[in-house]
């Protein structure tokens, strides 16, 4: 479950966004001073890249961020788990709020495709499964293209 006061956030953002008291450029800049240390953030937040997967979501699904915000924001030499954990999340979330035709609607017209930022390196991530096997696992597969 998911702590009450983040969808107070998330309502708040997304309010300062549509009255254009903050722009997508400053709502961009604050996500990814939290996603470059997104492993770090991890390791004391646990949840951290669900609930902040989760405020990108909402975001896209709201008209306020594109999908294609979504690699941009995971860029970085770190490993793939907590990439994969924020992805999904904002990709549940748009589907939950849009549907999956719309999220896959969205990814194509962006041009997100999960095989480009959510590969996991061998090195770095252990035995990770694949990007295709980890869509499956978490129901996106029909909706995200690789």
């Amino acid at each position: 479950p998911r702590p009450p006061h983040t969808d107070a956030l998330e309502d708040l953002l997304i309010h300062l966004l549509s009255k254009g008291l903050i722009s997508t450029e400053d709502l961009i800049t604050g996500l990814a001073t939290y996603t470059v240390q997104l492993e770090d953030l991890s390791l004391d937040v646990p949840k951290a890249p669900a609930l902040l997967g989760h405020a990108v979501g909402s975001a896209v699904a709201a008209g306020i961020l594109t999908i294609d915000a979504l690699p941009q924001l995971l860029e970085g030499d770190y490993g793939a788990e907590p990439k994969r954990n924020l992805a999904a999340a904002a990709f549940k979330q748009v589907k939950a709020k849009l549907g999956e035709g719309k999220l896959k609607e969205l990814c194509t017209a962006g041009g997100v495709k999960a095989g480009s930022f959510l590969e996991a390196d061998p090195q770095l991530d252990g035995d990770l499964p694949s990007t295709e096997d980890f869509l499956k696992a978490e129901g996106l597969a029909g909706a995200v293209p690789l």
